[in-house]
């Protein structure tokens, strides 16, 4: 099961995370960090009893109860597990851990009132019409075409490669249009969930466009408010190190959407409101924040590329 993957359940107990690790010495923060503990507990003892319980009623609310203990790890961590190591410790071996276990038992959860929140392709209302773009998914999706296009042939393996980062890509789109129907946050964490192997994959060999795509999860983390301290989390540790990575290559961002996010996350407030992703538009909503009169330029210009690509 999910966390037998990392720790021993039956010695694991949420005091590890002690108030110690808080970077948030305020008593709201601190109110924050002891729910998520206080939950993070009841979660693992439940765990324990429910191991023992084989009906599908068990299998359903230990799947559930595994969804509950991840979140808090992933929100309440205060950086004990990082988001991606090379070790392997990490966030997401443990969100592919969840995701195995979840499959061994996917036909229980068909009909299931949380189906959609385990499977969102189950639910039509949470996936994002074709049609549907966001500020940042036409950009990206010709960033990407352009990107497979210039490196290789259209062999198999690029194909596949090509598709691991498509359905990355689709995925992140999907969580922002959940989002506006929900109006909160869950769509992206479950987003984590939903990640394929091909792509875990291409992050572990070190892929830098795989790396590319989980730096804007990062910073689509962060202005949806997931992590509880906006500058010092998981998150922003990874928005750092990518960006470090980047410079020491390219003595800059590679490309010009990756410098306004890393802008909107490390040096300004920006939150989103979920009500309004559908029409959430840099240009109108970040203008006041940042220059991006750039913009619509750099769209025509993917797209001018790749109409010559289509025609090669």
């Amino acid at each position: 099961m999910l966390l037998s993957h990392f720790m021993n359940i039956n010695t694991v107990d949420s005091k590890v995370l002690t108030s110690s690790f808080s970077v948030d010495s305020s008593q709201e923060a601190q109110a924050f960090f002891q729910t998520g503990t206080k939950y993070l507990q009841e979660s693992i003892d439940e765990r324990k009893h429910l191991l023992q319980d084989n009906s599908g009623f068990g299998i359903e609310r230990i799947i559930v109860n595994d969804l509950i203990t991840f979140g808090c790890l992933l929100i309440y961590n205060h950086k004990l597990v990082p988001l991606i190591s090379a070790t392997g410790y990490d966030v997401i071996s443990m969100a592919k851990a969840y995701s195995d276990t979840r499959k061994m038992y996917s036909q229980s959860m068909t009909g299931l009132r949380l189906e959609s929140l385990f499977f969102p392709k189950s639910n039509p209302i949470l996936t994002c019409p074709p049609e549907t773009n966001y500020w940042f998914t036409r950009v990206l999706e010709f960033e990407i075409v352009a990107f497979v296009s210039r490196n290789g042939n259209k062999s198999a393996n690029m194909e596949e490669y090509f598709q691991a980062l498509m359905d990355t890509f689709l995925l992140l789109k999907d969580a922002c249009y959940a989002m506006a129907i929900v109006r909160f946050p869950f769509p992206l964490i479950a987003c984590l969930t939903n990640f394929s192997d091909k792509y875990r994959q291409l992050l572990r060999n070190g892929d830098e466009f795989a790396f590319r795509l989980l730096f804007i999860y990062s910073c689509l983390c962060v202005i949806s408010r997931i992590p509880l301290n906006r500058n010092d989390n998981i998150f922003v540790d990874y928005i750092s190190e990518f960006k470090n990575i980047i410079f020491s290559k390219y003595g800059e961002f590679s490309y010009p959407i990756d410098r306004e996010l890393y802008h909107l996350v490390i040096r300004t407030n920006f939150v989103v409101d979920f009500g309004d992703m559908t029409r959430f538009h840099p240009l109108q909503q970040c203008e006041p924040l940042m220059d991006l009169s750039w913009l619509e330029r750099y769209i025509d210009s993917l797209e001018k590329t790749n109409t010559l690509l289509q025609c090669i």
